[in-house]
């Protein structure tokens, strides 16, 4: 300092900056350790423990209050044209009068993430439950207001004057599982492209049948009901033995091909909201693309290529990872897309499992 001629005063103001930096540097590294630790010990916690989704389930119980009633509408106009067109001979008619799911929203009992994935691959685990008649978490306004799930279906049998009207009642609907949840993200609208759903193990649900004497003279055939008496109306119930253990057995071969682990329920988010009938389609493909050796680089100068896989079909194309530098690479990769008219599947420059590069299938047949 004495060889600038600076004072005290300019060493004073010198030793404040340096301190100032060391200070602002050592913060700010404490910070980014700390995050860093923070970080890895959440990662090594989503792995071996379950968190909770109260913020997740209280959306869906105000989300749910409003969507109901439109998806039940939905369910209800759809179906009942369906049940309408498609009524066995037999019947008179097939009408389905009554749906809704109630005012109580499904719950996300506990959520695991699985974070050791493919970056576009997000992994969890659900425990999802259905417990619409539970009344411990709501208040006595709310009980006041809550609205039971019902599906009612109208069944007129025999034919001109002599037909006999017959509700089928089904109600007091309960339903808890776990389920396995995966998404394929993509970088286009809308940014999932496959949702993978498959159960753990076979859920457990309950539920009350009633086929003959609607909801007051009705009796549950599957389950055991105490008799009681709402208002002036007397309930009866009866028994039929082994009937609810046959009616589950086959909910359970029913699901169990679709969506019971090892299967999967696979869900393309991409083609349902491309606003494509779904009945266009004649056809589903699949494609899996293993593994891709020796392949020649066109790059300008040469060089080791990045090989990757592009599938087209009607203008969508789907691409597979791209693998980097590499002549031999590992995809594994399974396209499952819907055919319309055409097929066009193109391979990277010197990947040969024929004689052309391109394949094409017209009017395929399934």
């Amino acid at each position: 300092m004495t060889l600038f001629r600076f004072g005290w005063g300019w060493l004073i103001l010198l030793l404040a900056v340096c301190a100032t930096y060391y200070s602002t540097s050592m913060a700010r590294v404490r910070r980014r350790a700390r995050d860093d630790i923070q970080r890895e010990l959440v990662k090594s916690r989503l792995t071996s423990e379950h968190e909770s989704a109260e913020w997740l389930n209280h959306f869906l119980q105000r989300f749910w209050v409003i969507y109901e009633p439109v998806l039940s509408a939905t369910v209800v106009s759809t179906v009942d044209q369906l049940l309408s067109a498609n009524c066995p001979s037999f019947l008179d008619s097939l009408r389905l009068t009554t749906f809704t799911l109630g005012n109580k929203a499904f719950r996300i009992d506990h959520v695991r993430t699985f974070p050791k994935t493919e970056e576009d691959i997000v992994v969890m685990d659900w425990a999802v439950s259905f417990t619409p008649n539970d009344v411990s978490e709501m208040t006595p306004k709310e009980v006041g207001k809550k609205v039971n799930p019902k599906i009612v279906l109208a069944v007129r049998v025999g034919k001109g004057l002599a037909t006999a009207g017959m509700p089928i009642l089904l109600e007091d609907l309960t339903f808890s599982g776990q389920m396995r949840v995966r998404l394929k993200l993509m970088t286009n609208f809308p940014h999932v492209q496959f949702v993978d759903l498959t159960f753990l193990e076979p859920p457990m649900f309950d539920y009350v049948l009633k086929p003959i004497g609607g909801e007051y003279f009705g009796f549950d055939i599957g389950n055991v009901s105490t008799p009681r008496v709402p208002h002036y109306h007397m309930l009866i119930s009866y028994k039929v033995p082994g009937l609810s253990a046959f009616i589950r057995n086959m909910v359970h071969s029913t699901l169990g091909p679709m969506m019971y682990d090892p299967h999967v329920f696979t869900l393309n988010l991409e083609q349902i909201l491309s606003g494509v009938p779904l009945d266009t389609a004649i056809g589903v493909l699949q494609v899996i693309v293993c593994s891709a050796r020796d392949m020649k680089g066109s790059k300008i100068g040469g060089g080791t290529p990045d090989p990757y896989v592009s599938l087209t079909l009607n203008d969508r194309a789907e691409l597979a990872k791209t693998k980097h530098k590499t002549n031999t690479s590992v995809f594994i990769k399974c396209f499952i897309p819907l055919c319309a008219n055409s097929l066009l599947v193109t391979t990277p420059p010197g990947w040969k499992p024929s004689s052309c590069s391109s394949i094409r299938f017209t009017n395929p047949s399934f």
